[in-house]
Parts: structure tokens; sequence; C-alpha cells
């Protein structure tokens, strides 16, 4: 590191390093226009240099021969500087895989959680995750399906006795059968003309006797059930239901699931770098 501006002239102009500076450019008048161009705005110096560097850069910048000769000097100084400390490449290397594997990660992964979440969305709207379930049989075995809603159903058994079945408060077969007085009651919401899915649903294996669709409409959500009574009397339901308010849950937890993956997946990477 040159220590005076002495050394740093001879150094520029390519003297011997014995030789002292002439009066071109006083070491005076370097202070004086170092103190004048103090304010003035100056050009962006290429790298940041050492502070005897960038005096000569101020100081005879608006010489001709001089100030070429050396922002060269600085240049190659600077550059054989760099090549000597490889170690500096590396870290700047490293810092900006670091920032773009950071971008990538807090991009990509909310990304990647939100479309997860919009084909659970889609694959439910089209029934994907709806399955027939079996009902059992009321005693003597069903005959035919009278009524129902989203949580009841009516069916005449062989004799004429009529049954109920509450398959919503009770999963299972067992005991959901019970003998059902008249009148028949089902829920005022329960419409049965119109259907939530509008297309048909392959049916449970066997002959189909009777069936039944009931549907229910509310502001922001719909149900659906479907029955289907067998030859062998026993009774089959199939459940679906969409809404807005529960799809836009879905897709706001997706995209918080890989927003949280991707800070994870940053911090651990800033940890372990």
């Amino acid at each position: 590191m040159y220590t005076s501006l002495e050394q740093l002239g001879v150094r520029a102009l390519g003297l011997p390093t014995s030789a002292r500076v002439q009066a071109k450019v006083p070491e005076e008048s370097i202070h004086m226009r170092a103190r004048k161009v103090k304010h003035k705005r100056m050009p962006p110096a290429p790298i940041s240099v050492d502070p005897t560097v960038l005096l000569c850069y101020t100081a005879i910048r608006e010489t001709s021969q001089v100030s070429q000769t050396c922002e060269a000097w600085i240049r190659e100084e600077l550059l054989r500087e760099n090549e000597q400390n490889p170690d500096v490449r590396q870290r700047r290397s490293r810092g900006a895989r670091l920032l773009l594997a950071t971008v990538a990660l807090l991009t990509l992964l909310p990304c990647l959680g939100l479309l997860v979440s919009a084909g659970y969305v889609r694959l439910r709207q089209v029934g994907a995750f709806s399955r027939w379930r079996a009902l059992g049989a009321p005693p003597g075995g069903g005959v035919d399906i009278l009524t129902g809603d989203l949580e009841v159903v009516y069916v005449r058994a062989l004799g004429g006795t009529l049954y109920s079945c509450a398959y919503e408060e009770k999963p299972s077969a067992a005991g959901c059968w019970q003998p059902a007085p008249e009148p028949l009651r089902v829920d005022e919401w329960a419409t049965f003309d119109r259907r939530v899915l509008d297309r048909d649903v392959r049916p449970p294996a066997g002959t189909v006797t009777d069936t039944l669709e009931v549907s229910a409409w509310y502001p922001e959500h719909a149900f659906e059930a479907r029955f289907a009574l067998l030859d062998n009397g026993t009774l089959w339901v199939w459940r679906y239901d969409v809404g807005s308010y529960l799809d836009l849950f879905i897709l706001i937890v997706g995209l918080g699931i890989g927003t949280v993956l991707g800070m994870v997946a940053v911090a651990v990477l800033w940890v372990r770098r």
C-alpha cells in the first residue's frame, strides 16, 4: 500500500520509486482540488478503493494524460488484489446463490401449496371423495323408498311397515332402522328435483330397484344425498356437498402451509450456510 501522495504519483507516472514528483500537480493544489471536488457530484468509482487512491482519482481527474494513467493503474491494482484474494469472489458467489435460493423458496413453496389446495378443491367439486355407504336393510327388507332428507330416510318394508333410518346420527347400519310414525317429517329445505352435482353417479354393486335424490340449498353451501335400494332389500346412501366458504378456507390453508414450509426451509438454509 502506498502511504504518500508522492509515492502514488511516482507509481502512476511509471517513474522509479526513488524519484520525486515534480510540480506538475503540486501537493498543495491536490489538497485544494480535493476540497473543491468534495461537494461536487463525482461519478461513482468502479470499485471501492483505498482513501489514498481515491484522493489521486479525484485530484488529478481533470488533467489529461495523468488522470488516464492514474485511473488505469487503479483498476489494475484492484483487479490484481481481487485475483490474489479468491475468497472474496467465493463469498460473493455464495451470497448470490443464497439470496436466489431464498427468493425461490419463498415464491415456489407458497405457490405449490396453493396449487395443491386448488387441486383438492377441484376434486371435491367433482365428487371424487364421495362414496356409497351401506345402511343395511329394515326388518323384512326394503321394498321402496318413501322420502327423506339430509339426516333421515324413510323406507317401506315387506308387509307395509314404515321404517326410518337417521343415517347422520348413526354412521353404522347397526341399530339404524326404527319404526316410523306418520306423518313422515322431512326438512323444509329439502328439494327433490334439483341436483347439486349435475351428473350421474355409478350405483353400488347389485340390482337397483328404487332411488331417491334429495338436496338442500343454502346461501353459501349446498348438500345432496342420493339413495339406492337394491333387490336384496338393503339401502345405500351417497353424500355430497360444496361450499364457497369451505373452498376458500382450503385455499388459504394450502397457501399458509406452503408459506410456513418456505420460511422453515429458508431458516434451515441460512443456519447451515
